[in-house]
């Protein structure tokens, strides 16, 4: 049980972690975005890899549609994942749909990882994980799903301004399974506090391009119970900084985690129907 456990500590991490390569909702000034070279797009991604387990209306919605966010009905993106702490791994993040309030995202990660995540969506505004919403994660012997019991604030504003800040607070509660016998619940706390940092150039497998870095700090404090268990007895506590380039008509082309996970994700395809 001790591995197991373990591996339970990291699933509200990881959830919160695959979550924050969504392209952002900017509305900023079009010069802020515009690649300085043509980018590969691709439409290589194996159907197979693309099974959206969350059903949602493919239709598109005003109040997502901004430049940053590409939120037309299976786009998709490729991501390259390296890291110290795990092997190389690939993601591939596909827009499954459009609901009434928001996006429907699903990850498909190297390792048997897979997430479904609900966005909501305000005047070009994306919050992470919509409030009173059930996502899903999957990750080898670990069968989750998570309640957003509260969501305030957003991951990212309609528009992006040099030195603008904003936050996101999340309440989640997870309920699931190990290895299909040990009942696990864990509760998280997530605080993001952002940081609009300004234009910058950044060069990925996909292009070179003029980007929008944007900084946000992670505060996840995670309970876990397992068979009616406490363990361990404290909260657990992770802080990870991330930081994102945005290209205004692609989204996220590269990703940098330092902290309690250190991981660098880059762009290497991406398709827009």
């Amino acid at each position: 049980m001790k591995t197991r456990r373990s591996s339970l500590l990291v699933i509200g991490v990881l959830l919160v972690l695959v979550a924050c390569n969504v392209p952002s909702t900017s509305n900023s000034i079009a010069t802020q975005g515009n690649p300085t070279s043509a980018p590969t797009q691709s439409t290589s991604i194996p159907a197979t890899q693309i099974i959206p387990t969350i059903q949602s209306t493919p239709t598109t919605s005003s109040a997502c549609a901004n430049q940053y966010f590409p939120s037309t009905p299976g786009a998709t993106w490729t991501y390259a994942n390296t890291s110290p702490q795990a092997p190389p791994s690939t993601t591939v993040r596909t827009l499954t749909g459009i609901t009434a309030s928001g996006l429907v995202t699903h990850d498909v990660t190297t390792g048997d990882i897979q997430v479904d995540i609900k966005w909501s969506c305000k005047d070009g505004a994306l919050a992470m994980l919509e409030e009173d919403s059930v996502s899903t994660i999957t990750a080898g012997n670990l069968n989750f799903e998570i309640g957003s019991v509260k969501a305030s604030g957003y991951l990212l504003p309609a528009a992006l301004k040099a030195g603008q800040t904003w936050s996101e607070t999340l309440e989640i509660t997870s309920n699931g399974y190990i290895d299909g016998a040990h009942k696990a619940i864990q509760s998280n706390e997530t605080q993001i506090d952002c940081t609009a940092n300004g234009q910058e150039s950044v060069k990925v497998a996909s292009g070179s391009f003029n980007a929008f870095k944007v900084t946000c700090i992670y505060t996840i404090t995670a309970t876990t119970d397992i068979d009616g268990e406490t363990t361990p007895a404290k909260p657990v506590t992770n802080t990870i900084t991330i930081t994102d380039w945005y290209v205004s008509g692609v989204g996220s082309v590269k990703t940098e985690k330092t902290g309690d996970i250190t991981e660098t994700k880059e762009l290497t395809s991406y398709s827009i129907p």
